[in-house]
């Protein structure tokens, strides 16, 4: 398969609204509340600097 295709499938998928459930993964595993994402990306800017 070509890489074009595999994100058409990805596109497909997003937009069909299949990606759009919210889980309580990061809670359950880390047992805290996820991080905004505002909050991740001024945590995380020095990385991409």
């Amino acid at each position: 398969m070509s890489l074009s295709f595999e994100l058409g499938v990805l596109y497909g998928v997003v937009r069909a609204g299949y990606a759009a459930g919210v889980t309580p993964g990061i809670e359950t595993v880390t047992e805290r509340k996820p991080l905004a994402f505002r909050k991740f990306a001024e945590l995380a800017a020095g990385a991409w600097k």
